[in-house]
């Protein structure tokens, strides 16, 4: 019973998925399509958790003086998780993508700015670990073209950074 049918033609057999992701929107996708909403869903959902998490940790441990921006940040990052998922429901793979993506950027690019001053002084810069992260998520869940904006972006982000620390 499915043992003799192409996998890329298939529908999605997984009873446990469509239980809790149900991608009646992706019926006539690609197969490749299909899983890669279905990881995404659930990587969507993981994260969700471990940042309220985070959010927890930020609210106990936090500088005061760096607490509003950090709150900012990981409230913004949910936020965006959860519009992804809302999004990803409604079969708009690409549009989820392309969210992260941008909002992942643009939320590394504002925590580094906010910790600029410390990293002018420390010498740590967490910038290029967080950008790999990004780079790893275009790569799996995007297209070619975002791969591409994204390496560029983060040409162009880590001058920026070396020439705005210069300054300090």
């Amino acid at each position: 019973t499915g043992f003799n049918q192409d996998p890329i033609s298939a529908p999605m057999q997984s009873p446990r998925s469509d239980r809790y992701f149900r991608p009646d929107a992706y019926r006539q996708s690609p197969y490749v399509i299909r899983m890669k909403a279905t990881l995404l869903h659930w990587l969507q959902i993981g994260l969700i958790a471990v940042m309220v998490l985070l959010l927890g940790v930020n609210l106990l441990r936090a500088d005061p003086r760096e607490l509003w921006g950090m709150l900012l940040i990981d409230i913004a990052f949910i936020l965006c998780l959860i519009a992804g998922t809302f999004l990803l429901r409604k079969g708009r793979f690409n549009a989820t993508v392309t969210l992260h993506i941008v909002s992942q950027c643009v939320l590394i690019c504002f925590g580094t700015y906010a910790k600029l001053p410390i990293l002018a002084v420390t010498g740590y810069n967490h910038f290029t670990a967080e950008m790999f992260c990004v780079i790893l998520f275009a790569s799996i869940f995007g297209t070619r073209r975002q791969l591409i904006t994204v390496a560029g972006f983060i040409l162009i982000a880590m001058i920026c950074t070396y020439f705005f620390g210069r300054s300090i």
